[in-house]
């Protein structure tokens, strides 16, 4: 048997379709991970591995049901909603992670803030803390921003979504920890997709790549 046609240390034991050529089982996987590869649908180890990482996901809901249906009954069958709301927490979890370690309290007078100048008349007010002037800059960014799923929403329709987030915090908070719900789902979560913590700093970075949670209907 051959050795690999990308690093030429292992067994080549898949053909690749792409490459036209054998390669070892971790280049397969490396290669699936990486953005510029164009692996084919009908790829058997393709389709593996979307199915391996489907269960993942499907377990990662499981365990984190009753966080998800909370969520889930706030916003209903809306995925619009939906979808910014997630955004809007997977950043708060991104910063929290790796900006500066934060209270929930930080996090309810952020998500306060938002929710008072957003609407059909915006209130004028200054950012109560760090995550507050983040966030309202990360709106100002539009579709190249963390939020773009929550900016391009009409006012009135942020402004609702944001109380109803803002209930949640509270309630999880007197649970015990809202911050820390935040990054147990989306941890397991990107974990469950085969990505590392580098993801938050993304996250936090450059723009938005995908929405962060479960897929609606």
């Amino acid at each position: 048997m051959s050795l690999c046609s990308q690093c030429s240390a292992r067994k080549a034991k898949r053909f690749c379709p792409v490459l036209e050529d054998w390669i070892c089982s971790l280049c397969c996987v490396e290669r699936r991970r990486l953005d510029r590869a164009e692996c084919l649908e009908d790829c058997p180890f393709n389709a593996k591995a979307r199915e391996m990482a489907r269960r993942r996901v499907q377990a990662v809901t499981r365990r984190h049901g009753g966080w998800l249906a909370r969520r889930l009954k706030a916003f209903g069958s809306n995925e619009d909603l939906f979808s910014a709301g997630m955004d809007l927490e997977e950043a708060l979890c991104a910063y929290s992670l790796h900006k500066e370690l934060l209270a929930d309290q930080d996090a309810l007078e952020a998500l306060g803030f938002l929710s008072a100048v957003s609407g059909e008349v915006e209130a004028v007010m200054s950012p109560p803390n760090g995550l507050a002037r983040w966030l309202k800059e990360s709106l100002r960014r539009g579709p190249a921003g963390p939020l773009a799923s929550l900016e391009k929403l009409p006012g009135r329709t942020r402004k609702e979504l944001l109380e109803k987030l803002l209930e949640i915090a509270r309630g999880e908070t007197r649970m015990g920890g809202y911050l820390k719900g935040l990054e147990a789902y989306f941890r397991d979560f990107r974990k469950a997709e085969g990505k590392d913590d580098s993801w938050f700093r993304k996250k936090l970075g450059s723009g938005r790549e995908e929405a962060g949670g479960l897929i609606l209907g």
